[in-house]
């Protein structure tokens, strides 16, 4: 096993170290842990309860419970409550997106639940449950056995470099370790120079990769092989998962005049409305709804040419507000767009000049397009401001931006709202 349970412990002590709110750790049963004196609440308990074995992963049930002490009265149940519960989002947080633990593994599952016992202190808090998938490469070379028979090649002074054939994906280059790849759902096989297949695999495309690999063979489509030495990371990552990404094409599919835009069409993705890889959601499309469709039921468009993978945030955007009549400063639109409330989902606000800008197409009615269409000529609200000005306009049909006199030039909001992927849905 690649990662043991003794270092998993470990990571975990190290969080609720460096946590604010936690302030004790304990490994085993909670039952346990309440009866020593004293303790320092709250107190972060771990342990895992039964786990499998598959060919190249192991599987555990990883259990971490947040406690905090309940006055006799319960009169702090809520706080407490509240405090575990965000506690524990956070240590999801870190074991699910931190690239540290995607070097331990990957979460499968996660579920959560509230406790409240009386033995010892009387405790209450949230307990997580973490299915959690560690990476085992390790095969009969890596056995502390001498001397035994396996009754396949393995040579006494130690086992052959390895060879990856990838068997559903072709390289068009040596792919050097270290380097990020773009990759789909991935199947291969790493096999001895004998052509012995030894690991057989299959990595997610939403799954970040790091494996610490022998030296290695890489074969290209066109049969060229390349050797990377042995202790490099190689690191495999979902398209978009890059820092430092390109602009957006512009939209514009005519050429006026030979080496314009329209010609060239400079930019990442397909083209403005279709990305050059999968969504969450499991398609291209870079504008869905919330729930990866192009419905729009609840007039909420999801923009996935931003969505950080890093962190899980993406931009959603309010395709037809709901308040038609104009405003004509920038302080009540702001006030309309902070009050928005859409299928449970508030915290919008007025977007800036970049984030409109983002969504207009290089044509005449820059957002006469699905899903946003608009029909006519609109002027909306930015939330950039100008010296002497409360606010600045712009207007989409010929990419203008004024500087409002107080009482004039009037707009419509055009709200805008941060959303959080959680690897299930969108929050």
């Amino acid at each position: 096993m690649k990662t043991s349970p003794n270092q998993i412990r470990v990571e975990l002590k190290e969080i609720q170290e460096k946590h604010l709110q936690a302030h004790s750790f304990y490994w085993g049963d909670l039952l346990d842990a309440v009866k020593l004196d004293p303790i320092n609440y709250p107190l972060v308990n771990c342990y895992y309860t039964d786990g499998s074995f598959q060919n190249n992963t192991s599987t555990l049930t990883l259990v971490i419970e947040i406690a905090d002490k309940l006055y006799k009265d319960s009169s702090n149940l809520n706080d407490i409550e509240s405090d575990t519960l965000q506690a524990i989002r956070d240590y999801y947080n870190v074991i699910n997106k931190s690239t540290r633990w995607k070097r331990i593994g990957k979460v499968q599952n996660a579920t959560f639940n509230k406790f409240k016992w009386s033995t010892g202190d009387e405790v209450a808090g949230h307990r997580l449950t973490i299915n959690f998938v560690l990476r085992d490469v390790s095969g009969v070379c890596d056995l502390p056995m001498v001397g035994y028979d396996f009754d396949q090649d393995v040579p006494s002074g130690g086992c052959p470099d390895a060879r990856v054939i990838n068997s559903s994906l072709t390289f068009d280059e040596a792919v050097a370790a270290g380097s990020i790849l773009e990759l789909s759902d991935i199947t291969y096989d790493i096999t001895n120079s004998e052509g012995t297949t030894i690991i057989t695999g299959t990595e997610a495309a939403q799954t970040n990769v790091t494996e610490v690999l022998p030296d290695i063979n890489f074969t290209d489509s066109n049969g060229v092989t390349t050797q990377e030495p042995s202790g490099k990371d190689l690191v495999c990552t979902p398209a978009g998962a890059v820092i430092g990404l390109p602009i957006m094409k512009t939209g514009q599919t005519t050429s006026y005049v030979s080496g314009d835009d329209g010609e060239t069409q400079e930019g990442r993705e397909v083209n403005f409305t279709t990305l050059n890889g999968n969504n969450p959601f499991g398609n291209t499309n870079r504008f869905t709804d919330t729930t990866g469709g192009q419905t729009y039921t609840n007039t909420i468009v999801i923009d996935w040419s931003t969505y950080n993978q890093d962190n899980g945030d993406v931009l959603g955007y309010q395709t037809n507000f709901v308040l038609t009549p104009a405003y004509t400063t920038f302080a009540n639109s702001k006030a309309a767009c902070d009050a928005l409330t859409i299928d449970g989902f508030s915290d919008w606000r007025q977007c800036n000049w970049n984030e409109l800008f983002n969504v207009c197409k290089i044509s005449k009615n820059a957002l006469n397009y699905a899903p946003f269409n608009y029909t006519s000529v609109n002027i909306f609200w930015c939330s950039n401001t100008l010296t002497a000005a409360e606010g600045l306009t712009f207007r989409p049909d010929n990419f203008t931006v004024t500087k409002p006199n107080l009482g004039g030039n009037s707009g419509r909001p055009f709200p805008v709202r941060t959303f959080n992927w959680n690897g299930t849905i969108l929050t």
